[in-house]
């Protein structure tokens, strides 16, 4: 895979059907981010039943910002929007565990590091993950800046696995995306610079183009 997905963290159902009706015709994969104040400081609008009455346009990744990311995929096995899930290495649970439902489950799974985590941290899961997700910024909000240590830490990453896909989330935008693709990225995740934009579509394939 590589393809630049669009990312949405919302307040509520309204904004985020805005934004899908925006984008839902450009892109075959969305990824939902999914917060709920217990591993990072801030929450948002995922109500994951809410996608199964989405009757077209593309399929979900949820990006599990949250404690107990199990909780979450069990909820979520019998719906056919979702096709996959990263969740964070720093979350306080068994990662094989849940690699291996995953798989069971057919979808695709990942683990995500923040910005001050070493990647000496996904040594016993680096041959069962789909991705491993590099968090450019703090995670839990929109429009932050890259920290650029996260760069250099794509960088090692591929050096140490080179078969592993690396994927990006935060502050990816049209000045920064050739950077990040030469350092190893091969998904992008973009929720501001496509969102903020006039027109998401274009704003989209102008990432993609670059």
């Amino acid at each position: 895979m590589n393809t630049v997905i669009p990312t949405i963290l919302v307040q509520d159902e309204t904004e985020f059907k805005a934004r899908w009706e925006k984008i839902k015709d450009a892109t075959d994969i969305l990824q939902l981010d999914v917060l709920d104040d217990t591993l990072v400081p801030n929450s948002d609008w995922h109500d994951l039943d809410a996608l199964r009455e989405l009757k077209d346009g593309p399929n979900f990744i949820l990006h599990l910002m949250v404690s107990d990311p199990r909780s979450y995929l069990l909820a979520a096995t019998d719906n056919k929007k979702i096709m996959g899930a990263v969740w964070h290495i720093e979350a306080p649970i068994d990662h094989a565990e849940l690699l291996m439902f995953c798989q069971d489950n057919g979808w695709r799974c990942g683990l995500a590091l923040n910005p001050k985590t070493k990647i000496e941290e996904l040594e016993p899961f680096s041959e069962m993950v789909d991705e491993v997700l590099v968090l450019g910024v703090e995670p839990g909000f929109n429009g932050r800046k890259i920290l650029p240590h996260t760069i250099d830490k794509v960088q090692q990453l591929k050096k140490r696995w080179p078969d592993l896909a690396v994927s990006f989330d935060g502050g990816v935008t049209k000045d920064n995306i050739a950077e990040l693709k030469t350092a190893g990225v091969s998904i992008f995740y973009a929720g501001s610079s496509i969102f903020s934009s006039t027109d998401p579509r274009a704003a989209l394939e102008g990432l993609k183009n670059i």
